[in-house]
């Protein structure tokens, strides 16, 4: 029997095919950090807005994006501390997002503001968050993840996908996702790259014993099968590797299965059964799950 086959890790590795499906839409143009600093005032921005609202679908839409006056910033310090990141880091990397316009500084804290989240470029990112949910998805009701109970039907679905909300929900699980990830690997993006290898490997080889190996190739090859430089690639596994997550060997790298399955169901286990779950609960409460369920539009959309 397949030692990857147990039901909590391939819990955890269907949780770690979402992050880096989201990781894989993130700008390219600039590093992990930086896209994740971005996420976190994004998120932040709009949190208050949606949860003061009686309407599950205000911003929720493409055409309807919050304008900069509803925007709540945060402070580089609070940012930090959503962050798991070195205050100092945050600040100094903030500074240079607002160099660039891709932040903005206010008395109160930092705002993503409004005009680079109205593109053409950031629609076509939110479509690919709903494909990316849409999969994970039907891979989880494909392996009986759901309960009969776990997802409530929504009272209307709307016409057209909420893409914003859907990406406000998915960079909620991406952050809550974020302390478990460190706690595992101490580094989220080094985790969410060894993850996915390991559910791309699993079908490769049949795991028998304690002592077995999942192979995960060159840092070359794995460049090239995931869009990295191989430079990036390298220096994450050697980082993993001198966790222990994993280690060199005569065809690039290898994860031990007995050093990393007991750690991947007592660690990451639980906690991406409980964000999978809260996740596609509300998904299903905006009926923003399955393609082709939205069939009315339960809102206007609110003056921009």
């Amino acid at each position: 029997m397949d030692a990857l086959d147990d039901a909590n890790v391939a819990t955890v590795l269907a949780a770690s095919d979402l992050l880096f499906d989201l990781a894989l839409l993130a700008r390219r143009d600039l590093d992990a950090i930086d896209n994740l600093i971005l996420l976190g005032v994004s998120q932040a921005n709009v949190r208050q807005i949606v949860a003061h609202s009686d309407n599950p679908f205000l911003y929720a839409f493409a055409d309807t994006n919050p304008p900069d006056g509803a925007r709540l910033p945060i402070s580089v310090a609070a940012l930090s501390r959503v962050l798991s990141l070195p205050f100092e880091t945050v600040r100094r990397r903030a500074v240079r997002l607002c160099e660039t316009g891709l932040l903005a500084a206010t008395s109160e804290g930092l705002v993503v503001p409004s005009t680079m989240l109205d593109t053409a470029g950031h629609v076509e990112m939110l479509k690919g968050v709903h494909r990316a949910t849409t999969r994970t998805y039907q891979r989880l009701q494909e392996a009986g993840f759901f309960a009969a109970s776990d997802l409530p039907a929504p009272e209307q679905p709307p016409e057209e996908p909420p893409l914003r909300a859907i990406g406000r929900l998915a960079g909620e699980f991406y952050l809550r996702m974020l302390a478990p990830l460190h706690s595992w690997a101490g580094d989220p993006i080094d985790a969410v790259l060894l993850l996915c290898l390991l559910r791309r490997r699993r079908g490769e080889s049949r795991l028998v014993d304690a002592g077995a190996s999942i192979p995960l190739g060159s840092p070359a090859h794995i460049a090239r099968e995931l869009g990295f430089s191989s430079e990036t690639v390298r220096r994450r596994l050697q980082r993993m590797a001198d966790k222990g997550l994993c280690r060199r060997d005569a065809d690039g790298f290898a994860a031990p299965l007995d050093a990393i399955q007991g750690q991947l169901q007592h660690r990451l286990a639980e906690s991406s059964a409980l964000n999978l779950r809260r996740l596609y609960r509300r998904l299903s409460e905006l009926g923003a799950i399955e393609p082709g369920v939205c069939r009315s539009r339960l809102a206007s959309p609110p003056d921009r």
